[in-house]
């Protein structure tokens, strides 16, 4: 059965990492976040972190940088499903830009 976990619109503050879903139980995660009202000069960072063990530290397992220029813009980030039995969190840095409305998704399996 797919649960939706997390699902809003982010502001981004200017260099704040913003959590978009910080989960701790276990199954697959995956989720979108949309990337549409990026505009030219926009840079974001996308972090997902992931504990793999009880007691164990919550580390980056996937870092992706969004720069928005007009050539290579994509409306959404797709996440893969990942399986994790402790922690599953992502969160959105928007760095250089100003700012914007991020709408993001997220369900568990």
């Amino acid at each position: 059965m797919v649960t939706s976990v997390a699902g809003a619109t982010q502001t981004s503050v200017i260099n704040t990492e913003h959590t978009l879903v910080n989960e701790s139980t276990d199954g697959f995660y995956f989720g979108q976040i949309s990337l549409k009202n990026m505009a030219s000069g926009d840079t974001v960072e996308v972090r997902t972190y992931i504990k793999i063990i009880s007691g164990g530290t919550t580390d980056v397992f996937l870092e992706t940088y969004v720069d928005a220029q007009p050539e290579n813009i994509s409306t959404w980030k797709n996440f893969a499903p990942i399986y994790t039995a402790e922690q599953f969190k992502v969160t959105l840095k928007h760095t250089v830009g100003t700012t914007k409305d991020f709408d993001y998704q997220f369900w568990r399996q």
